[in-house]
């Protein structure tokens, strides 16, 4: 079997095969080491260009559904106070947004920092929905 080489490559020559072919797979290989990079760049860039185009396509829904109100607290009973400086930060509930539930999370005492008072978590109605803003403290 004899074989031809077309810009590096040995390709195999059946007896009977036509140089259309080789003319074939010297047009799909392009000229040289330069072809191939020239070919590559083309290519890379057209499916970058493609990907940006078909990103652009998706619209994010524009509304954003806040969680139903939490359920009622459940009552706490507060601990003895451990000391002077310490004050109780109530329960509450925080939404878990990948099970679509809450979870309940117990109080505590704590010493405040300086000069710092805590908010309670509580709801907030906005343009865009109701939101939820965790407890925090704030400064006095």
């Amino acid at each position: 079997m004899e074989r031809w080489t077309i810009q590096g490559l040995l390709v195999p020559r059946a007896a009977g095969e036509s140089k259309r072919l080789a003319a074939l797979m010297q047009a799909v290989l392009g000229h040289g080491a330069e072809g191939a990079r020239t070919m590559s760049r083309s290519i890379l860039g057209g499916l970058l260009i493609a990907g940006l185009a078909l990103g652009g396509c998706y619209l994010p829904n524009s509304s954003v559904q806040s969680p139903p109100p939490p359920p009622a607290a459940p009552v706490e009973t507060v601990p003895t106070q451990p000391g002077s400086a310490y004050v109780w930060i109530p329960g509450s509930y925080t939404w878990q947004p990948a099970s679509r539930t809450y979870v309940w999370v117990p109080g505590h005492w704590t010493i405040p920092p300086k000069g710092y008072v805590w908010v309670p978590g509580h709801w907030e109605t906005q343009a865009s929905g109701t939101t939820w803003v965790d407890g925090a403290w704030r400064h006095n």
